[in-house]
C-alpha cells in the first residue's frame, strides 16, 4: 500500500544518510526514493497512457533540475567536465535522463508485476501462520 511504501521509502532516507556517497543520498532522496509510490498513484487514478507518461516525465525533469542544482550548490558538483561547454552538458545529461527513466520507468512496472505474481502470494501465506 501507499502507507508502507512510504514508511519504507523514509526509513531507507534516514538510513541513507548514514551510509552513502552524496550523490546516491540526494538522488534517492529527490526522486527514486518516492518515485514508485508516485507512479503506482499516476497509473491508479488517470487512465490515459499519454497523459501518465507526460507527468511522470514532467516529474522526472523537476526532480532531476532540484537534484541537479542541490548537487550543485550545496556539493559544488559540476558536470561541464564530462562533456564540454555547459551548454551542451545539461544537453546530454537531459537526454540521457529521460532515456534511462523510459527503461526504469518499465523495469519498475515489470517488477511490480513479477511481484505481485510470484512472491506475494508466498509472502502473504508465509505471514498468516
Amino acid at each position: 500500500s501507499p502507507k508502507w511504501a512510504t514508511l519504507v521509502f523514509v526509513i531507507t532516507a534516514i538510513v541513507s544518510f548514514f551510509t552513502a556517497e552524496n550523490e546516491a543520498k540526494v538522488v534517492y532522496c529527490l526522486f527514486f526514493g518516492y518515485y514508485p509510490i508516485l507512479k503506482g498513484i499516476i497509473e491508479r487514478y488517470i487512465n490515459n497512457k499519454v497523459l501518465e507518461w507526460f507527468i511522470k516525465v514532467v516529474l522526472l525533469n523537476l526532480a532531476a533540475a532540484i537534484v541537479s542544482l542541490v548537487l550543485v550548490f550545496f556539493f559544488g558538483f559540476g558536470i561541464e567536465g564530462l562533456f564540454g561547454t555547459l551548454k551542451y552538458a545539461i544537453l546530454i545529461a537531459a537526454v540521457g535522463v529521460n532515456l534511462v527513466f523510459i527503461v526504469y520507468d518499465i523495469c519498475v512496472t515489470r517488477l511490480v508485476s513479477m511481484y505481485l505474481r510470484r512472491l506475494h502470494p508466498r509472502v502473504k501465506r508465509f505471514l498468516k501462520k
